[in-house]
């Protein structure tokens, strides 16, 4: 019976893998009087790939792409380049990272900056690997007892 429910235990971690946590749709919001960059975009911390940009500078230059790390966002377009340089690394978790932001062509910069942050979290739900090994634990639990009961 314990080799059973060794192997139960065994196929449910299996089953379960691993998991990764969803990338974060980040939105810029800034403190800079004269202006700050604005916009969104998203950023997976598992496979550090920015997607879906969509952020306006301090010259009302819209950038559809960028590339970079966990630290930092440059874009560029028709010339200009919007380089973003976070305090510390994006991750999948959605804390709150303040940004300085430089926009530049011809050696004119302007220098921002402002706070990334992400929507609320999604209300937390219990993945279904967790179910699975509950699941396994109680099939395992009565298959004992049961044993006991008519042994």
């Amino acid at each position: 019976m314990k080799g059973w429910v060794a192997s139960a235990l065994a196929a449910g971690t299996l089953v379960c893998g691993q998991t990764h946590a969803v990338p974060i749709n980040w939105k810029l919001t800034g403190s800079d009087p004269f202006g700050h960059p604005g916009g969104t975009f998203v950023y997976d911390a598992d496979t550090n790939v920015y997607s879906d940009v969509d952020v306006t500078g301090r010259l009302f230059i819209p950038y559809s792409s960028g590339s970079g790390d966990a630290t930092h966002l440059n874009m560029s377009r028709f010339g200009i380049a919007l380089n973003l340089v976070f305090s510390s690394a994006l991750t999948n978790l959605g804390t709150p990272v303040s940004f300085t932001s430089s926009e530049g062509f011809w050696g004119i910069v302007l220098h921002g900056a402002g706070t990334a942050v992400d929507p609320p979290p999604p209300t937390t739900i219990p993945e279904p690997g967790t179910l699975t090994l509950l699941g396994a634990g109680l099939i395992a639990i009565g298959l004992v007892r049961l044993r006991r009961r008519n042994g």
